[in-house]
């Protein structure tokens, strides 16, 4: 197993040391960390262009001119990921044969119909849709604690899709990774902004022992306190990763974890 490079724009972390089989399928995480907003609340952080954009050059350089790519945005918001993978994919001649685009919202789906004709939406929760075969996964899905739909009938249809990453004390953006890893195709890449703390909480080691067994990590880059968000305290990681039983017995996503 090689050393995962690390890049670090801070210094308010520790090191991390991952690992990475890069004969394996790929796949691109973005780890932001989020503590307190109006993202609690709502589950809602948009994402700058700049950083989506960044994150579209990081997994398209996978691919070469005239290659075709089936692309999905889970959450896709006032569509800022679509706009810049389109802008990265032209740039480099990458052909985008397919787009399926995901938001609960009516308004924001209506909004983003306006922008872009060639982009299917759907307005439906990405967690349960059925669609699947995508080389990229893209995006920046919400970050709501799962125990805040206690009792309610929302918690009881997550938890019987039977999800491996489900924790009643969990998020729903570790559902989100999960899925969307599952709907890539062999070679597929999944680039995501998420909160980094299920990293060290214990409600993390379920989504610590997916990631462990079906991807293999390849780059972490760590903004260690960048503030990356206007709206939002931020802590920022983004990894990139190999989709793929990992060799390593030890999750490569292991660090001290010392929340609950």
């Amino acid at each position: 197993m090689d050393s995962l490079p690390i890049h670090c724009g801070g210094d308010a972390a520790p090191p991390l040391f991952l690992f990475a089989n890069p004969l394996e399928s790929s796949i691109l995480i973005g780890m932001f960390l989020m503590e307190v907003d109006i993202m609690k609340k709502l589950g809602v952080v948009y994402t700058s262009y700049d950083i989506a954009r960044q994150m579209c050059q990081m997994v398209l350089s996978f691919y070469n001119k005239g290659e075709l790519v089936s692309v999905c945005d889970p959450c896709c918001g006032e569509g800022i990921f679509i706009q810049a993978f389109l802008d990265v994919a032209k740039e480099r001649g990458v052909i985008v044969s397919d787009f399926v685009a995901y938001d609960i919202d009516a308004d924001v789906i209506k909004h983003c119909k306006e922008k872009f004709s060639n982009v299917t939406f759907l307005i439906q929760d990405f967690l349960f849709s059925e669609m699947e075969g995508f080389d990229i996964v893209i995006g920046n899905p919400p970050y709501i604690q799962i125990q805040k739909f206690a009792r309610t009938k929302y918690q009881d249809d997550l938890e019987s899709q039977h999800y491996a990453t489900f924790e009643r004390t969990g998020d729903i953006y570790a559902l989100f990774y999960e899925k969307g890893i599952s709907i890539l195709k062999r070679h597929g890449h999944l680039a995501f902004i998420t909160s980094n703390k299920w990293m060290r909480a214990k409600y993390g080691e379920s989504l610590h022992e997916f990631l462990g067994e079906k991807t293999n990590p390849k780059i972490l880059i760590d903004f260690c306190g960048e503030k990356v968000f206007a709206a939002a305290n931020a802590g920022s990681y983004a990894r990139q990763v190999r989709r793929g039983r990992a060799r390593a017995k030890r999750s490569p996503f292991d660090r001290s974890r010392k929340e609950n």
